[in-house]
């Protein structure tokens, strides 16, 4: 990617072009994409609605306890 591009701008075109040529029911980012930016400009795609999840949990491991917190954003188009 060029200096000075931003990342939200490759996603969004990426995906306008993906969806414009294939059926998609389902487009999958994985954590690396969860900026609000790229968020903003899938919205744009389509006239949807945007939720944010965020799940918490523990984790055991060598006889501790490890609390985990993630954030999910589903974009409904």
């Amino acid at each position: 990617m060029p200096r000075g591009y931003y990342v939200e701008d490759y996603v969004y075109e990426m995906t306008k072009f993906i969806i414009e040529h294939l059926p998609v029911e389902v487009a999958l980012f994985d954590r690396g994409f969860g900026s609000w930016g790229v968020i903003y400009r899938l919205k744009k795609l389509k006239d949807g609605e945007a939720i944010r999840i965020n799940r918490e949990g523990n984790y055991k491991r060598f006889k501790s306890y490890f609390k985990v917190n993630s954030h999910f954003v589903l974009i409904l188009i």
